[in-house]
């Protein structure tokens, strides 16, 4: 199929800006603020917070809830009269 590994040069991480973000916000937002015993208790941890990283918007991007907010203040103010 084509498909290669393709190595980063060593101390380089903007050539895998995705990886490193995914690394950093598992590091900062859970790693660091939690104990866990085993690899087993990070796993089912990683696992629920994954879950709830990707679902808890209901499914939507973070820009959507943005969208629609942005659209329903500006009605609001065309409707008080502000402009």
């Amino acid at each position: 199929m084509g498909i290669r590994i393709k190595y980063i040069q060593p101390g380089d991480p903007k050539q895998n800006a995705y990886v490193e973000r995914v690394n950093r916000t598992v590091r900062y937002e859970w790693m660091s603020n939690y104990y866990c015993s085993d690899l087993a208790e990070v796993q089912d941890f990683g696992t629920k917070w994954m879950w709830s990283y990707n679902h808890g918007l209901g499914g939507l991007t973070p820009k959507k809830p943005l969208a629609w907010l942005r659209n329903v203040s500006t009605f609001a103010a065309l409707a008080k009269g502000d402009d």
